[in-house]
Parts: structure tokens; C-alpha cells; sequence
């Protein structure tokens, strides 16, 4: 926005911090230094930090408290000033943090009526974002329908329907009642795993989002609402610069251990269709998403799914073709600088064969089973705990990825493409996200391995593998 829209008036942040000094200091340290932001920096120059100073006003808060944890003063200057209030958060504790933070908001978007209110259902700390939180363990194709207050998460499924309140409520009781601590945390954890199962969803990070959805129904007919869902996020696809995210998350572990030479295998059907969407492509749809509604100002709730399962599928064994072919090309090397050889794509639908296959190669390749009288105690003892460490690692990889590379549910996404087809040329030029025009073997190979390598790995800028192997 403040790239593509430089005369927008402020951008409020609200930031959880001890006090306004410590909410500044986030927005700078988390903010304006990020290396996103090098192109507005390039633009203005040594005006840069007036810049953003001027534009972007922390406000100290919270969404888990009433009023979001602001003062009378601001809630009411707030209220008269903002006209979109973007809301993107979640929470894998079972706290009901998430579903209060949506309560919380919604008294805000009543006392200014005019104001637009979208929500994004993603997570910025979250290990793997996907809308499973819509579809629970359904299978088939997942429309762009707004969860409804008390729905489980399909007909076909014996579910209890969701009571949201009488949830927060229990997960609140739990959470007063339970001491702080590490046991507390597991306690709430299994609490809400246990509420998710028997209502249709696989964990509590599902589960709250689910049931934050449904909190947004109550709005309906009274403020303009948008809900943006996107499946897995990865890094930027051409803005401001191709390859930028945040964090080590997402697919990103898996790649990087793959190209190490740990994950000669995985856990999935090979078959499955992996939704993913670039990060600039997700933010340039809420942009268009929010411009539209906010100039018809209607009081109504309106879904996008931002997402490829339907409009440019990729298949898991694809997917992995691609990262094949990336560490072929241009392969990482190991701690004595020989070249790391990546082996082509096998899958295990069951965790304990997955395992064992690991387990085998793992021990193999260090040589312990051919050589166990040649190696001294000493050593035999560190290798045999660098591979208990790597089977591990991957193991803990495999079953966080389970759910989304065996699943057989695809996120239609017909109300963002009539979004996108509705734009005008220049508008589709400054804030597109047209997913269907994706190459995703460019994508991974060229642009978003790379990425994470210089960015992860510290590896200096490479050319891309495939135009290197061209010349």
C-alpha cells in the first residue's frame, strides 16, 4: 500500500507491547527495517524514515482485551477516523485468544459502520497455513461459503454442531483454573485437540479459526465484511521482488533438509493436490478485495479463497520434482565440501514405514552398517546420535505435513477470479495475483529455492540452476 498508494492518509498498527515506547520500537525493528521494504527505502531516499513515521501509527493493544486493550481516548478517535480494519491472526493454543480477538474487534466496526472489516485468515507464526479450518477432514471441493455459527464440519460427518460460546467459555475455565507452566500449556493443548476431534477439525489451530469465522456472522447485514482465505503461503512471486518471506516456515524446513541430503523420503499420497499461493498474490487480493467493497460500502459478507488446488494444481510428486530438480542443477555441499546428491521423490502414506525407510538410509549412508568394527566406540556413539537426531527431525517434519499431503479436499476460488477479471488493465498491472498464469517449476526452482538458501543458509546471490545449465 504504501508502495502502490503513497497518498493513503495512516495506517494504524496495533502492537502488543509494555508500553508506547517498546510499541515503536517493534514497529521499527519489525517493520521498517525489514528488507521488504528496500524499494520504498530506494524511493525516498534519506526521507525514508519521515517516510514511515508519518504514515505508520503504532497503537498499544491488544485483541485478546476488551477494546482491544486501548484507552477510551484512542477507541474513540479510532473509531471516527479508520475506514478499514484489517484483521489477520491465530493461535495454536487452545486459549480461545483467537476467537476473543475477533469478539473484540467486531464493537469497533459497529461504532464506525462506515468502516470495511476484512478478515485474513492466515498466521504469521503459524509452522503451515491452510484452510483446513473451512473444510475440517471433508473431502471433495470446499466453496467460498462463510462458516456459519454452530456447523460442524460436514453433513457426512457425525459431529456435534459448535456451541462458540460455551467453547470460549470452556477453554476461559480451563485456562483460570490451570497454574502456569509447562504443564498448564500441554493441559490446554490436549484440551483442545480433544474439542477439535469432536467437532469434525484436527487441532486447536483449526478449530479456533473455525469458530473465529463463525463470531464474523454476527455481523452480517450491519458493516461491510470480507473474509480473504489463503492455503499455504510461500515466498513473493515478482512484488516488490521475487523470493521475499518471512521466517523459516512453511515448506521451508522440508526443502532445506531434502537438499541436505536428511529426508530421503516423505510421508504423503504422491497424488495429492498441494495448495499453494505467493505471499504478493495474497496481499495484492486483499487489497482489491477490501477497494471494491469498501466503495459500495454494502453491508454485506463476501469469501474469497485465495488459492490454486482448482485454478493451477500441482501435484505433491510435482512438487517435489521441482526441488529434485533444482538441488540437481545447483546442489548444496556437505561439511567436508563434497557436492550432496539428492535422491528422486519416494512417499510413504504410513508414518512408521516412512520411518524405518528413513532410519535405514540415514544409517546406511554413514556407513554403520557395513563398517561397525572399524569405527572406535567414541565415534560409532556421536553417529549413531547425529542419525537418532536427523530420523528425529524428519519424523517431527512428516507429522506436522501429514494432514496436508494426504488430503483430498481442493479450495474452489470462483469469487477471486471474477475479482481479478473485474479489474481494470492497470489495476491488474499495480495489484495483481492472477495464480493461473503461475509457472510453478519457475517458481520453486528459479525463484523461491534460491531465496531461502541466500536467506536461511547465508549463501551469497546465485543465477538461476536452469538458465546456468543452459549456457
Amino acid at each position: 500500500m504504501l508502495r502502490a498508494a503513497p497518498d493513503l492518509g495512516k495506517l494504524y498498527v496495533l502492537v502488543k507491547a509494555k508500553d508506547k515506547a517498546a510499541a515503536m520500537n517493534r514497529l521499527k525493528n519489525e517493520i521498517m527495517d525489514e528488507d521488504l521494504f528496500g524499494c520504498l527505502k530506494d524511493m525516498h531516499g534519506k526521507s525514508y524514515y519521515n517516510f514511515m513515521m508519518d504514515k505508520l501509527v503504532p497503537v498499544l493493544g491488544n485483541v485478546c482485551e476488551d477494546d482491544l486493550g486501548m484507552d477510551p481516548d484512542t477507541t474513540t478517535r479510532l473509531a471516527g477516523e479508520i475506514d478499514v480494519i484489517l484483521n489477520s491472526a491465530a493461535f495454536t493454543t487452545f486459549d480461545g485468544s483467537w476467537v476473543w480477538g475477533v469478539k473484540n474487534i467486531i464493537p469497533l466496526c459497529l461504532t464506525h459502520s462506515s468502516s470495511i472489516y476484512c478478515v485474513v485468515g492466515w498466521s504469521k507464526y503459524g509452522n503451515t497455513d491452510h484452510l483446513t479450518y473451512v473444510a475440517g477432514q471433508t473431502e471433495g471441493v470446499s466453496f467460498e461459503k462463510a462458516l456459519t455459527m454452530g456447523q460442524s464440519t460436514s453433513p457426512s460427518i457425525s459431529a456435534p454442531l459448535v456451541d462458540v460460546d460455551a467453547e470460549i467459555k470452556l477453554a476461559s475455565e480451563w485456562n483460570k483454573s490451570l497454574q502456569d507452566g509447562n504443564r498448564k500449556a500441554k493441559k490446554m493443548r490436549d484440551l483442545g485437540i480433544e474439542r477439535a476431534k469432536i467437532h469434525g477439525w484436527s487441532n486447536s489451530y483449526e478449530f479456533t479459526k473455525a469458530m473465529g469465522e463463525m463470531q464474523i456472522g454476527r455481523m452480517t447485514g450491519k458493516v461491510p465484511t470480507v473474509i480473504v482465505r489463503p492455503s499455504i503461503i510461500e515466498s513473493t512471486y515478482s512484488e516488490p521482488f521475487p523470493g521475499w518471506i518471512q521466517g523459516n516456515r512453511m515448506f521451508e524446513p522440508v526443502i532445506l533438509s531434502y537438499g541436505q541430503g536428511h529426508l530421503p523420503c516423505f510421508v504423503g499420497e504422491a497424488n495429492t493436490i498441494m495448495d499453494i499461493v505467493p505471499v504478493d498474490m495474497v496481499v495484492n487480493a486483499i487489497l482489491a478485495a477490501v477497494a471494491k467493497h469498501g466503495i459500495t460500502a454494502k453491508p454485506e459478507l463476501h469469501v474469497y479463497n485465495v488459492t490454486s488446488s482448482v485454478e493451477n494444481p500441482v501435484a505433491l510428486i510435482e512438487l517435489w520434482e521441482h526441488f529434485h530438480d533444482h538441488f540437481t542443477l545447483s546442489p548444496l555441499l556437505d561439511s567436508r565440501g563434497k557436492t550432496i546428491r539428492v535422491p528422486p521423490p519416494i512417499f510413504f502414506t504410513e508414518l512408521h514405514s516412512f520411518s524405518a525407510y528413513l532410519r535405514e538410509k540415514i544409517v546406511g549412508k554413514n556407513g554403520l552398517q557395513e563398517n561397525l568394527l572399524a569405527i572406535d566406540p567414541k565415534s560409532l556413539s556421536q553417529i549413531q546420535r547425529e542419525c537418532n537426531k536427523i530420523v528425529m527431525r524428519s519424523t517431527y517434519l512428516a507429522e506436522i505435513y501429514k494432514d496436508y499431503v494426504c488430503g483430498k479436499v481442493r479450495f474452489d476460488s470462483g469469487n477471486t477470479r471474477k475479482l481479478l477479471q473485474n479489474m481494470s488493465t492497470q489495476e491488474k498491472m499495480d495489484f495483481g495475483f492472477d495464480i493461473g498464469n503461475i509457472n510453478w517449476r519457475h517458481y520453486f526452482v528459479d525463484l523461491h529455492i534460491p531465496s531461502i538458501r541466500r536467506r536461511i543458509l547465508k549463501e551469497p546471490f546465485i543465477s538461476s540452476p536452469v538458465a546456468a545449465s543452459r549456457i
